[in-house]
């Protein structure tokens, strides 16, 4: 979707919305996104190689300058943005600004906020570090390993592996030429044939 521009929207650049409030005062939002690369160096060559790890999450910062006027207000929404709020762990806050949402960020987690001192021609200055949230992945469906040897011994049955395969003490057989040779070493002589 498409984001305003400063010009035609300037309210909407300088006020964003964090979770379920505006912020007051005039905010500055700024955003880096990326990807996690993992070079390696070959030695002795130049260059190497990129190995891509998938997309980062974005760092977002929220820079406030709030005057006395704000600063009211601010002590009513503070707690429903603090990064130590219970339940805070778990839900991640929309954040709702063009400068990130034109980035395709639409949830954050609040990392940190940073309250410094006023001043009397300045105001005070508030800075609010988020990290652009994921859900969590799906595990990747798979189908369970069979075991080799089970594998082996029931497409391939022989007159030993039935009695072999259910014994205790840990046999391991490779082939059923192995079970053969087991059952020879356990009781000295073949099985009888059961035909």
């Amino acid at each position: 979707m498409p984001q305003p521009d400063w010009i035609e929207a300037p309210a909407a650049w300088n006020t964003p919305v964090l979770g379920p409030v505006t912020l007051p005062g005039v905010w500055r939002v700024t955003t880096q996104k990326g990807r996690d690369v993992d070079f390696k160096k070959s030695p002795e060559q130049d260059g190497g190689t990129d190995t891509d790890k998938g997309s980062t999450p974005a760092k977002v910062t929220l820079q406030g300058t709030l005057n006395a006027s704000h600063w009211a207000l601010w002590q009513q929404v503070a707690p429903q943005i603090d990064p130590n709020r219970p339940g805070a762990a778990a839900a991640p806050l929309e954040i709702r600004h063009p400068g990130p949402n034109a980035r395709g960020i639409r949830n954050v987690r609040v990392l940190d906020i940073s309250v410094g001192s006023p001043t009397a021609k300045g105001g005070i200055s508030i800075t609010i570090q988020c990290r652009e949230w994921f859900p969590a992945p799906k595990p990747a469906k798979t189908k369970p390993k069979k075991d080799i040897i089970q594998s082996l011994l029931n497409d391939q049955p022989t007159r030993y592996t039935s009695f072999l395969y259910g014994r205790e003490g840990g046999l391991e057989l490779q082939s059923p030429e192995d079970a053969e040779s087991v059952f020879q070493n356990l009781f000295g002589s073949a099985p009888p044939d059961p035909e």
